[in-house]
């Protein structure tokens, strides 16, 4: 089974969504997270070829109750489940939130949850639009290098993100 590991920003959404979203918000009041449906499209298309799950790293993560529930009915965590629902995209579980003082944490969280739900015969990879081991022990680099497709704040995920994933399925 293949496995995504999903940041939002900078991966579903772009900087052009945020500046729509920041505009409509303006104009209308209404606080919308910005879900931008070509970058989606690119998503589903790939989870659907590889028929993969969805595992939610991002901070967004926060708005999920243990069940996968939103904890607020109309907050961005309802839009992103809908929104995933609507693109027959399973979410099938969320990264715990660790504390390391000494190390950024998105990696470590992504590994734990490798290590306490993968099996030996399935596989990932991690779209996230920031260094996913920031700061972090190299180990945690090799570990990820080989699964982890950095994304754009400005595009968030394009084809070309696609083929660097393909890449490394082909090789995995």
């Amino acid at each position: 089974m293949l496995y995504i590991f999903l940041d939002c920003d900078g991966v579903i959404n772009n900087k052009q969504t945020f500046l729509e979203m920041a505009k409509n918000r303006k104009e209308t009041g209404i606080h919308s997270d910005p879900i931008d449906k070509k970058n989606m499209d690119i998503l589903a298309d790939f989870i659907h070829k590889h028929n993969a799950k969805v595992v939610l790293s991002s901070s967004w993560r926060a708005g999920l109750n243990d069940d996968l529930t939103p904890e607020y009915p109309d907050g961005g965590c309802a839009r992103l489940l809908k929104a995933l629902k609507e693109n027959n995209i399973e979410l099938v579980g969320k990264t715990d939130r660790l504390y390391d003082p000494d190390y950024w944490e998105r990696a470590n969280e992504i590994l734990k949850y490798v290590e306490d739900n993968l099996s030996s015969d399935d596989n990932y990879i991690i779209f996230d639009d920031d260094d996913v081991y920031g700061e972090g022990r190299e180990s945690d680099r090799e570990k990820i290098d080989r699964h982890f497709v950095k994304t754009s704040f400005e595009t968030g995920l394009t084809e070309e993100h696609i083929l660097k994933a393909e890449r490394f399925l082909n090789n995995n």
